[in-house]
């Protein structure tokens, strides 16, 4: 309790405080205001606290114009005086808490600064008694007459001054340039003024202060620009009272870019239309921006609604209504998939097969763009899969067909790598697994090798097929290392594939090497 009544105590000391210094500094400001209407060598008195302006005396007033609310700082009231009284900024910050007086451009114009527990007073004396603020006010206006002239004039914005009828009364310079390109005068003569409009058919902006938009293009007369086209410029008119304040900003470069864009996006629209696969391009809002026929096709997704834009959701829930989309557990389940699939999508990892309930099967694959957008691809793979299965069931039969045969059969790729065996080669030979494997026809003979007694057979085989070589088949008897011989025969497939044939029903020891005349007679 003790420590509240010192800390309000403490509180109403240094308000205290802060209005003695504040009273001490107000009298002469308040005498300024108390003498009636301003002379000409009253002096200017503007105060601020902190940034913002509180209190000007008459002759500050009638001397500057006074910005409003929201330009009545302090860096705004100097960069108006540094107009007269050069530097006074960056001096105002180096003088900190002490007063300076500094002078202006003409003699007798000079300005006192003060500032104290964070107020800042700017006096300023224009001069002489005899119309020394009228010298000062009139010479700022003519530095922002000037600036603002300067600006109009150099601006490469075409800007002009229509009166109530249509008439340009001022235009500045880019305009005038602008306009003797469109219609040049002849030689020798001096263009005329008024000039005569640039554009026609202007709309009215209607109420003051009111602004239309519109763009319009002229074309030029001379020979500069034979092949360019027109110049296309955005033009904003401002009702002024009776006058009309027009603007033309230069956009004939926009417009090339939007026809280019508009040319390549036909070309892609053409070019996707005869796709087979569906396409649908949504933009960083998610919105369909591009689709092509083919997603109408495979979708059954009518036209009418994707050239509504819908959004990627609307899309995927018309999916789902359709049964066009695997159909999840709930509806909860539903939305955190739309939501994966979308994040996935924009990295670029989305590819998923689609079972449908009709039996079709479609690959979609979602593709991000680096401008933000977002790319479906649909493929209709139900043909691809069905193919696939039955590939795959044939496979499986001619392995159960091989699996029940007496012989062990393994047959090598043209590149001699191991492209099926059966059980027994696998048994035979202790082939892990049976099935297709990374083996090649040297690993094998080298197994072969390794498992049997010595014979000429090995070596003749690494060179079966060879192209100097005219030998097709080669069929001997072999021993393995527990002692039980084997018929074996080796033969040139169709393609360059061979076929190597074990059978332990082996009759005799001979080595046996057929030519391929031999073979295609016997039918091999």
């Amino acid at each position: 309790m003790t420590a509240q009544i010192l800390n309000q105590a403490l509180l109403i000391l240094a308000s205290l405080a802060a209005i003695v210094v504040i009273a001490a500094h107000l009298p002469a400001l308040a005498g300024n205001r108390a003498t009636g209407p301003a002379g000409s060598g009253d002096p200017a008195v503007l105060l601020f606290e902190g940034e913002d302006l509180v209190d000007a005396t008459e002759a500050a007033a009638a001397l500057l114009p006074l910005p409003d609310a929201d330009g009545g700082s302090l860096a705004a009231m100097i960069a108006l005086l540094e107009r007269r009284f050069p530097a006074l900024g960056p001096t105002l910050d180096l003088a900190g808490d002490r007063g300076f007086t500094i002078d202006g451009l003409e003699e007798g114009e000079r300005l006192l600064a003060e500032r104290w527990a964070g107020f800042t007073r700017l006096t300023i004396a224009g001069g002489p008694a005899d119309g020394g603020h009228d010298r000062l006010r009139l010479a700022l206006l003519e530095d922002e007459v000037r600036c603002l002239r300067a600006i109009g004039e150099d601006s490469p914005q075409l800007i002009w001054k229509e009166d109530g009828t249509g008439r340009i009364t001022w235009a500045n310079r880019a305009s005038l340039a602008l306009a003797d390109r469109v219609n040049p005068p002849a030689p020798g003569q001096v263009p005329e003024w008024p000039p005569a409009p640039l554009f026609a058919d202007l709309p009215d902006p209607g109420d003051d202060g009111q602004a239309t938009r519109i763009r319009r293009s002229v074309s030029l007369a001379d020979a500069s620009r034979p092949l360019s086209g027109p110049l296309w410029f955005d033009i904003i008119r401002i009702r002024r009272g009776t006058e009309v304040i027009c603007f033309a900003v230069d956009a004939t470069a926009k417009v090339a870019a939007e026809e280019a864009r508009q040319t390549f996006v036909q070309t892609l629209a053409r070019t996707f239309a005869d796709l087979r696969t569906g396409l649908a391009v949504f933009d960083r809002q998610r919105r369909l921006a591009l689709f092509n026929p083919a997603l109408v096709d495979l979708t059954g997704l009518g036209a009418d609604f994707l050239l509504q834009r819908p959004h990627v959701h609307s899309v995927l829930d018309r999916l789902r209504d359709m049964q066009m989309l695997p159909e999840p557990r709930n509806w909860r389940s539903w939305r955190e998939q739309v939501a994966a699939l979308e994040a996935e999508a924009e990295k670029g990892s989305y590819c998923e097969n689609w079972v449908l309930p009709g039996g079709r099967t479609y690959r979609v694959s979602g593709r991000p763009h680096p401008d933000g957008a977002l790319a479906f691809l649909f493929e209709d793979i139900s043909d691809e899969i069905s193919l696939s299965r039955r590939f795959r069931l044939e496979q499986e039969t001619v392995q159960l067909l091989l699996d029940r045969l007496d012989q062990a059969i393994a047959v090598f790729s043209p590149g001699g790598t191991l492209m099926l065996c059966n059980a027994r080669y696998a048994g035979i030979w202790g082939v892990p697994g049976g099935r297709l494997l990374d083996l090649t026809l040297g690993q094998e003979i080298a197994r072969w090798r390794s498992a049997s007694a010595p014979s000429p057979i090995w070596g003749q085989v690494a060179h079966l097929g060879a192209m100097d070589s005219d030998c097709r088949e080669i069929a001997g008897t072999i021993r393995l290392g527990d002692g039980r011989a084997l018929a074996a025969r080796f033969a040139c497939l169709a393609g360059g594939r061979i076929c190597a044939e074990f059978s332990e029903s082996a009759r005799s020891d001979a080595l046996s090497l057929v030519p391929g005349d031999a073979m295609a007679a016997s039918g091999a």
